[in-house]
């Protein structure tokens, strides 16, 4: 498989995904089931480090395969073909667009309560939303990482 991007773009697409939908959408329901700030904040610092567990075990697992494919490939070959195969049919029909919709009425929501939008117009905000990130992939790897970190980036702003 061709490398298309430098490890700074693929961590501003780790880093974007998770700013993206946790850090501006799911504090306030943290911070209400917890009851308090200190507790929100501990459960932020539970949640990154068993982050960076799981990316540890991944990369363990990657390093002690002879397979260089990804996840679907660790998969195919640790459980078998058709387990890889469904992974990735799951991946491609399931994760990926459920996680763009995701993102996607996150920011339909917060642009709309931003710009003072009635919520009406949320959806359709969030739909063509979902349709420029679809779009966005469509061009390319090269241009939709950089595009990635771009807006990686501008989420630090508000942080």
């Amino acid at each position: 498989m061709k490398r298309q991007i430098t490890f700074g773009q693929a961590l501003a697409t780790v880093v974007g995904t998770v700013i993206g939908g946790g850090v501006f959408f799911k504090i306030g329901t943290i911070t209400q089931q917890t009851g308090s700030s200190s507790l929100a904040l501990f459960v932020w610092v539970l949640a990154g480090i068993l982050s960076i567990a799981s990316g540890l075990t991944v990369s363990e697992i990657a390093a002690a395969l002879p397979v260089t494919g990804g996840t679907i490939e660790y998969i195919s070959y640790t459980y078998g073909k058709l387990w890889g195969f469904l992974f990735g049919w799951a991946q491609m029909l399931v994760y990926y667009p459920a996680n763009i919709g995701a993102l996607s009425v996150v920011f339909g929501q917060q642009l709309a309560t931003m710009l003072g939008i009635p919520s009406k117009w949320t959806t359709l905000i969030a739909l063509g939303t979902a349709v420029f990130l679809t779009l966005l992939n469509f061009i390319g790897t090269k241009f939709s990482t950089k595009m990635q970190a771009i807006v990686t980036f501008l989420k630090f702003i508000p942080l």
